[in-house]
């Protein structure tokens, strides 16, 4: 494990205090100082067969690589701030980085200590390099999130932060409140769903295909294989839906369900606010 730390000041709201006597009572106060820090974690893949990821303000960036030499590896950016130099790198050298293994998976996360203080603030973002074939599940509250190159399941949930995966196994999972959804995947089962945002999905499932695919604010576009089967439905409030594939064109105004490749499962798009192409 090593570290690098770089410090950064920036102006903020600092404590503010009355004084009465020999009692001091705090109104308010934000760090006026961050420092940074990264450092390399190195996990061994014996008996993993999925890694899961939690941080609560921060980006997570996962690769999947052919060749991993028998390791899991995450570099750790952490930036903590506090009030003044001192209470930032205290601040900064409470983070734990917290690893476990529970069955098949890999679990990797940060916290605080039970006690510190409420004014301390931090960002933990992960960069992963990981077996290709692991299953993925990501979760942060505020931060974008990125899967490359995975083959198992893939699942990633952020409540603000945009997604962007590239490869995935049978069952794709992508949620964000506020972000824009990009992927390209071969799932045969996707759930992506954003509430403000425009999403993009290039489906290369060559069979069966069933799923949502779902903005409450934002236009949506699916690339479907040419050899891809689904019964799709689409649906928008406000906008208009184009379909272009195998030879058959429609578009209009709310809804169209049309049979694609034969039929099967169900695939649905929709959006509140935009308009919706499948091609």
């Amino acid at each position: 494990m090593h570290a690098n730390t770089f410090v950064r000041r920036m102006t903020a709201l600092a404590c503010l205090s009355l004084a009465a006597g020999a009692l001091s009572v705090t109104v308010g106060c934000a760090p006026t100082v961050y420092l940074e820090s990264r450092e390399q974690i190195v996990l061994s893949p014996q008996g993993v067969s999925a890694l899961s990821v939690h941080t609560h303000n921060g980006a997570v960036k996962a690769a999947g690589v052919a060749d991993a030499a028998g390791r899991i590896v995450v570099d750790v950016d952490k930036r903590a701030g506090g009030i003044g130099q001192d209470d930032a790198r205290k601040a900064l050298d409470a983070i734990e980085i917290v690893t476990a293994q529970d069955g098949g998976t890999q679990t990797l996360a940060w916290r605080w200590p039970a006690a510190h203080p409420a004014h301390w603030q931090a960002t933990v973002a992960f960069d992963i390099h990981m077996p290709a074939d692991f299953h993925l599940s990501v979760e942060t509250h505020n931060g974008g999130v990125s899967a490359a190159n995975v083959n198992g399941d893939v699942t990633l949930v952020t409540h603000n932060g945009g997604v962007t995966v590239r490869g995935g196994g049978e069952d794709l999972v992508v949620r964000t409140h506020n972000g824009g959804i990009n992927v390209q995947s071969p799932a045969k089962n996707v759930q992506l769903r954003t509430h403000n945002g425009r999403i993009s999905a290039q489906l290369d499932c060559a069979g069966p295909l069933g799923g949502v695919v779902i903005s409450h604010n934002g236009g949506v576009d699916v690339d479907l294989h040419d050899s891809a089967s689904a019964r799709l439905s689409c649906s928008t409030h406000n906008g208009r839906v184009s379909f272009s594939h195998g030879g058959t064109e429609l578009s209009g105004y709310g809804e169209v369900l049309v049979d694609v490749g034969g039929g099967g499962e169900e695939l649905h798009v929709e959006t509140h606010n935009g308009s919706i192409k499948v091609h």
